[in-house]
């Protein structure tokens, strides 16, 4: 199992598929809106909001504590209001870390996110743009084997390898209202602008153009039932990824609900739709702390190599109320996905 990871992390660091620095997303991508698209910095319904999420994939291929792929991350967001005006600012910042191999190669993602945001029309409608400049870097363990030591040829320069690349992402995102029970939602992010080059020892690749949009809406069927459809579709080079499904809210007390949902992931959607993962979901919300639980379960021909191929995402948020009560009014809507 180790020769496998080691062949398939270098496979992918060094350039040999044309998917090189593919970005880092997850399945929850509900909990991670930063992450999802800069210009929801700031769409918070309350002081601050703080989201982390931990994701685990291959689960039972890796040691106690090292897991053969893991990746945690941390958000931080606030809006800050111009006085009585509808507009206002989003500033917020994102921490990633993804590990392959247990830590033979690691990753490290660092944003600032920066948005302004607008309400319209009576407040039934807003929206908002986002610009949200990040670093990337690169990093080999130094107990990293390539085939030069499988071989006895000499030991690879690890260091070497080791590459920081800089770019920016940008959003928009509008919100609105169509009935008094109804609201939409649609989102476009655009990842890797600048399309820096990496360079890993002989090897050069372009960190390419990223794309994706999201659609959503919130439908109230009684006090106590939302309905929460939502999809987002991702596409990088000729890869493509569509991630959609449907989400049931029940509001068990005024403080307290939880919400159940189907969701599915599916790759070269628009060449030939293959079905990757069916992820169920769970949250439980109570006061300002949300907690969910998701697993990508493997339909693929991957799903056996290795066995329980899925991924375990485990989130949790927490939104600071307002402190004073004349502030309600200069909330901004975050959709409930």
């Amino acid at each position: 199992m180790k020769r496998f990871l080691y062949i398939l992390i270098a496979y992918g660091a060094l350039g040999v598929s044309t998917s090189i620095a593919q970005d880092i997303h997850f399945s929850q991508y509900y909990n991670m809106p930063l992450t999802t698209n800069p210009a929801m910095t700031g769409l918070v319904n309350g002081e601050f909001r703080v989201q982390g999420i931990y994701r685990n994939q291959w689960w039972n291929t890796g040691s106690f504590g090292k897991p053969a792929f893991s990746t945690p991350g941390i958000t931080f967001d606030m809006p800050i209001h111009f006085g009585n005006s509808r507009s206002g600012i989003g500033i917020g910042a994102t921490l990633l870390n993804d590990q392959s191999g247990g830590g033979l190669l690691n990753d490290f993602h660092g944003a600032i996110s920066l948005s302004y945001l607008r309400r319209l029309n009576n407040d039934n409608h807003q929206i908002s743009f986002g610009l949200e400049p990040y670093f990337w870097s690169r990093n080999f363990s130094d107990d990293m084997q390539f085939a030069s030591d499988l071989l006895g040829s000499g030991q690879q320069p690890v260091n070497a390898l080791n590459t920081l690349v800089v770019d920016v992402n940008a959003g928009m995102f509008y919100t609105g209202t169509i009935l008094p029970k109804w609201r939409i939602y649609s989102g476009l992010t655009l990842y890797n602008l600048a399309q820096s080059t990496i360079n890993i020892q002989d090897l050069a690749a372009m960190h390419n153009l990223r794309y994706s949009v999201q659609i959503g809406s919130e439908i109230q069927l009684s006090p106590q039932i939302h309905l929460l459809p939502s999809f987002v579709f991702m596409r990088q080079l000729n890869v493509d990824q569509l991630n959609a499904g449907m989400a049931i809210v029940y509001q068990m007390t005024d403080v307290t609900s939880i919400t159940t949902g189907v969701y599915v992931r599916s790759n070269d959607w628009i060449q030939q739709l293959r079905g990757d993962a069916v992820i169920p979901y769970i949250g439980l919300d109570h006061k300002r702390i949300r907690a969910g639980l998701s697993y990508d379960y493997t339909v693929s021909d991957f799903q056996n190599q290795p066995e329980h191929a899925g991924g375990l995402e485990l989130s949790l948020r927490y939104v600071h109320q307002v402190r004073y009560l004349d502030n309600l009014d200069k909330l901004y809507f975050c959709p409930r996905f």
